[in-house]
């Protein structure tokens, strides 16, 4: 091996491993799309932007059997009613199934000093553009007296 070959050898071998690293970055794993969606939900309804939940919303969604445009209202009602909130997500069990996943979720609402836990299911679609859409979302509806 030639005084050139072995000085350039380890830099290859650093730019391949670089190079390697980078590409595994690019890629976005459907489970980790799928998480991305569920925490971008939780920002948006933090920054009271209903408009943006509801892009991340398949067209069929529902939430404990309640369409989609009442449970947009239902939860743009309780952010009025409750003021500032914080929302945090623990997305747990990411399964994917083809074009359909599911999760089990834990939301955690803070609101007026206390902090309400949630835990339900979601359902998501991933759409002919390759966007995954929240489906379905049972099990997290409060209910208040």
């Amino acid at each position: 091996m030639s005084r050139l070959a072995r000085l350039l050898s380890p830099w290859s071998l650093l730019a391949l491993v670089a190079l390697g690293w980078g590409i595994e970055r690019l890629v976005v794993t459907d489970a980790e799309a799928v998480d991305h969606v569920l925490e971008d939900a939780a920002k948006a309804f933090d920054r009271k932007d209903f408009e943006g939940l509801g892009a991340l919303l398949h067209e069929d969604f529902v939430q404990d059997g309640t369409p989609r445009e009442q449970a947009l209202a239902r939860l743009e009602a309780l952010s009025k009613r409750f003021g500032p909130v914080g929302t945090s997500v623990d997305v747990n069990d990411i399964e994917v199934d083809g074009d359909e996943a599911s999760s089990r979720v834990t939301v955690r609402v803070r609101a007026l000093g206390q902090v309400l836990p949630l835990t339900g299911r979601v359902r998501l679609l991933k759409d002919a553009a390759g966007d995954w859409r929240i489906r379905s979302a049972d099990g997290f509806t409060p209910h208040f007296r």
